[in-house]
């Protein structure tokens, strides 16, 4: 598999789950990859380019993201910038080096069916 090696890398993804641990996105192997989970039923973000990883956990304010509802996850990669946060909650985390990271609280509920049902 070639490494990653772009610049900037954006991903996007909806959830909605009861578990309170495991795997969404995995991507890349042994020391270049991106990694998504679910861990006590906050997200965790793992980014590893080769020179070491950038970790970050996101917790809502109320609750936990493995509450049945949708969320919006945001990654976005802009070479050697990073910080992770979610849209209305408790910090702001930085280190020189990887992803932004948004995580929202739920979606309001609407009359529409998601595909991923």
């Amino acid at each position: 598999m070639t490494p990653i090696q772009s610049s900037t890398d954006e991903i996007t993804l909806s959830f909605r789950t009861l578990q309170r641990n495991g795997l969404m996105l995995h991507t890349g192997k042994s020391a270049d990859y991106v990694n998504l989970s679910l861990k006590s039923g906050a997200v965790w973000l793992v980014i590893n380019l080769g020179s070491g990883a950038f970790e970050a956990l996101v917790e809502p304010v109320n609750g936990k993201f493995n509450d049945n509802t949708w969320h919006d996850v945001k990654v976005t990669r802009n070479l050697r910038q990073s910080s992770a946060r979610e849209e209305r909650f408790l910090a702001l985390l930085q280190k020189p080096s990887l992803a932004k990271f948004a995580c929202n609280e739920p979606r309001p509920q609407t009359g529409h069916a998601h595909s991923q049902d």
